[in-house]
């Protein structure tokens, strides 16, 4: 599992944060510690290809789901 930080405001991710992002067979994102911007999202999906998939913080705190998806494949969790 990666983990992706975004950066501050609207496009602080870089460019390796970008590429494992393409690189991923699942990609997340969580909205609880600073809930990013819905244009953040679509430029990220649109310049990388892959769905990010929104998360809650009970999803990330559990991390029994996501684990175990790393366990089997590329996993990306970014965060903000």
């Amino acid at each position: 599992m990666i983990f992706v930080g975004l950066g501050l405001g609207d496009g602080g991710v870089t460019l390796a944060g970008i590429q494992a992002i393409r690189s991923s067979d699942l990609a997340y994102i969580e909205e609880y510690t600073s809930p990013p911007s819905p244009h953040l999202i679509s430029r990220l999906e649109e310049g990388t290809g892959k769905k990010l998939i929104l998360v809650q913080r009970e999803f990330v705190e559990d991390g029994r789901r996501i684990l175990d998806q790393a366990a089997i494949s590329r996993v990306i969790l970014a965060v903000q």
